[in-house]
């Protein structure tokens, strides 16, 4: 489970890296647009990247209930 979520978070940061280059091609033309995608992205991902570690701090607390103490 844990690899898997790992997999998913290094597919994710690829697609940050191609739109931060994206947004730059944008911001070569209108700064004011790419300041605004710039505020939504970043919020998005904040968002993500909270719920993010909620969901693997609790898929450990799970994995460490079905073990069990040892």
């Amino acid at each position: 489970m844990k690899l898997l979520s790992s997999l998913g978070s290094a597919l994710s940061l690829m697609f940050v890296a191609v739109a931060l280059f994206k947004l730059r091609s944008v911001a070569l033309f209108r700064a004011d647009v790419a300041v605004c995608i710039w505020a939504f992205a970043s919020a998005l991902g904040l968002t993500f990247g909270v719920y993010f570690v909620y969901l693997r701090n609790r898929i450990a607390e799970l994995e460490k209930r079905l073990t069990g103490p040892e």
